[in-house]
């Protein structure tokens, strides 16, 4: 694994730390990953849980974040309520 990957993999695994920081900070980065096509493709799968659980439990911000992330994964709409 290339260190890039790891980082992608490490960001994807703070979305489960019991830290709202580390998971806004992690959505956050993720946010901008997932605006590319090959990180989608790579790890897009490995994401939607996390997220998903977040637009269900997480703050207000955090879960509107959250929600952008997966509009950016293609499995929910721009036009969600979410936002």
């Amino acid at each position: 694994m290339t260190r890039k990957t790891n980082i992608e993999i490490l960001e994807i695994t703070l979305l489960g730390s019991p830290s709202p920081r580390l998971q806004e900070k992690a959505l956050h980065a993720l946010e901008r990953i997932f605006r590319l096509v090959e990180f989608k493709q790579m790890y897009g799968a490995s994401a939607q849980m996390p997220l998903v659980d977040l637009t269900q439990r997480g703050t207000g911000s955090m879960k509107s974040l959250a929600a952008r992330v997966l509009a950016h994964l293609n499995v929910i709409h721009d036009q969600s309520s979410y936002f």
